[in-house]
């Protein structure tokens, strides 16, 4: 029965294609045979003459499946010693680099032998080959870290390069500053398209490659690029115009405070020194403050009063803060300023300040100091708008004329007026040749022994309280005292020398004037609760202290009013 089957197998009346559908077939079948009986068929094979009738491919087939079919069938259970046999053969992913080759066999043979030394020999192979992978991978990665560092350091050589490159042409184009000068002038005084126009002049000049200004309500700088080597000077100078738009903490009492010289070319200025008899700065330490450097607020009023032409007249200390003499402001200074703070000894002059164009503060100011309201001509009021105002003990704020203004002539103000939009805290002094008018959105806190509010007439308009322990005096006019809330405080003095005072309140409001401990004077004229064409309803009291005067008035409209005092 088995030689039918191979004499089937090479029957020629078959196709090559079918004959090795055959031969596949035939080693399914030996897979159940001994190997015995696989070893004769193979001896018989090569024996048999009808073999040789046969093509190549046909026979080069079947020699393969049965050389395969000996390598990985499983030994029977009944092979005899030194009879090797392939128990299986696994190939792993390339990636892993290795075959694992088990040989297994019951027996000593040479084929036991020869398989293992081949499977020995594989893995030193793969091993070898790994190795050398792995030497290459390292000499890869040391020769790209080595071009690393070189890159690094070829680009920090250049930078050192264009840095130094940079700071010679800073010094070499120093008369670039006068043509970015202009911008700031054209700024100031022609808006932004004539600043515009300037600019591309001095992009030329400088070596600027672009300067870019947006419209913005704060004229902020947004974008500025200089060409190549970065011209510092030259930026900073052009960012100054920027600033100067901006709010500006106006700390004469602090140094370095964030300001920036905003100038041409450099400046000298005196650090140190003392006031002579003129009121100007000898002596001390020369300082240079350079195009766009950061400086004080004392010492950038150093610098504008170096570059008026009079001379510098603000005394500085070592870090910059000013300890003595005078700083000037006018509306042409240019700036905008968010807070003020005046330290003692220092001397405030704001020169032409009037009802149109107002001295302006948006935060608050606290003044520790003098500041002078002053006019260049004569009978113009000055008119100052605050966020808020303290002035402490040392300090003063006055219309009238020191005995110090600098070069010009100037006059004291006809009246004095503030538009505080929260409160008013005094205890120093507030005078005025002519009127005082306060006018503060929260509260009016004259409070202190020495604390002052005098003006030839005396307006007080409060949104919150009024509150008085020191002296609030009228020289020649009326004291008027409003609190919208209808709350007066006094425990000092409330003195109309040659007029009247009246006490108000909102129509709908109850008016509570608390005397308890004070003084209200007006020995020639009357003192009046409510004005006289009071038509509401709402209670009125005046309680406590002294009431001294020719007269009291006492409006109560369709309401009430009483009047408890000494």
């Amino acid at each position: 029965m088995q030689v039918t089957f191979w004499r089937r197998l090479f029957n020629r009346r078959h196709s090559s294609s079918r004959q090795v559908c055959i031969a596949r077939a035939a080693l399914d079948s030996l897979s159940k045979l001994p190997i015995r009986l696989a070893s004769s068929i193979s001896c018989c094979f090569k024996e048999k003459p009808f073999v040789k009738q046969f093509k190549w491919r046909v026979r080069v087939a079947i020699a393969a499946a049965g050389f395969a079919f000996l390598c990985v069938s499983t030994c029977p259970a009944d092979a005899r010693p030194g009879e090797p046999f392939v128990a299986s053969i696994t190939a792993l992913p390339a990636v892993t680099g290795s075959v694992n080759l088990t040989v297994a066999g019951g027996g000593e043979g040479d084929g036991g032998r020869i398989a293992r030394l081949a499977a020995r020999e594989a893995q030193q192979a793969i091993r070898a080959a790994n190795r050398d992978a792995r030497d290459a991978a390292r000499d890869a990665m040391q020769a790209a870290r080595g071009a690393a560092r070189e890159s690094m350091q070829a680009a920090r050589d250049a930078a050192r390069m264009a840095s130094m490159q940079a700071v010679q042409q800073s010094v070499t184009q120093a008369a670039n500053f006068s043509a970015l000068h202009q911008v700031q002038e054209a700024a100031r005084n022609a808006g932004m398209d004539a600043a515009r126009d300037v600019m591309n002049k001095a992009s030329l000049q400088a070596g600027v490659r672009h300067i870019k200004i947006d419209r913005h309500q704060d004229f902020k700088h947004d974008n500025l690029e200089l060409s190549g080597a970065v011209n510092n000077a030259a930026h900073e100078s052009v960012q100054n115009v920027m600033r100067e738009s901006h709010d500006v903490n106006f700390n004469l009492g602090a140094a370095k405070d964030g300001m920036y010289a905003n100038i041409a070319a450099p400046v000298q200025i005196s650090t140190g020194g003392k006031l002579d008899s003129n009121g100007f700065v000898v002596g001390g330490v020369a300082q240079t403050i350079n195009p766009g450097d950061r400086i004080s607020a004392a010492e950038y009023a150093a610098v504008q009063q170096v570059l008026g032409g009079g001379g510098q007249s603000v005394l500085l200390g070592e870090k910059g803060s000013a300890v003595g003499g005078a700083v000037t402001l006018t509306p042409d200074s240019g700036l905008n300023i968010s807070r003020l703070q005046l330290p003692s000894s220092v001397q405030l002059n704001l020169v032409g300040f009037t009802e149109t164009n107002p001295f302006t503060i948006s935060g608050g100011a606290r003044i520790s100091g003098d500041v002078f309201s002053l006019q260049g001509e004569q009978g113009l009021g000055s008119f100052n708008n605050l966020g808020s105002l303290h002035i402490g003990e040392s300090g003063n704020w006055t219309g009238t004329l020191p005995s110090f203004t600098g070069p010009g002539s100037l006059y004291s103000s006809s009246s004095l007026t503030f538009n505080i939009q929260n409160s008013l805290n005094n205890l120093g002094s507030i005078t005025s040749p002519g009127a005082l008018s306060i006018n503060a959105g929260g509260n009016i806190v004259n409070t202190g022994s020495n604390a002052l509010m005098q003006g030839a007439s005396l307006a007080l308009n409060a949104g919150q309280s009024i509150s008085n322990t020191g002296a609030l005096i009228a020289t020649a006019g009326n004291a008027s005292l409003y609190s919208s809330i209808g709350q007066i405080t006094n425990a000092g003095l409330i003195n109309a020398q040659n007029g009247n005072i009246a006490f108000d309140a909102a129509s709908n409001s109850a008016l509570y004037v608390n005397n308890t401990g004070g003084v209200i004077q007006a020995l020639k004229g009357a003192v009046d609760m409510r004005l006289a064409d009071y038509k509401g309803s709402a209670y009125s009291l005046l309680q406590g202290g002294d009431v001294l005067s020719e007269t009291v008035n006492l409006y109560s409209g369709s309401g009430m009013t009483d009047m408890f005092v000494n």
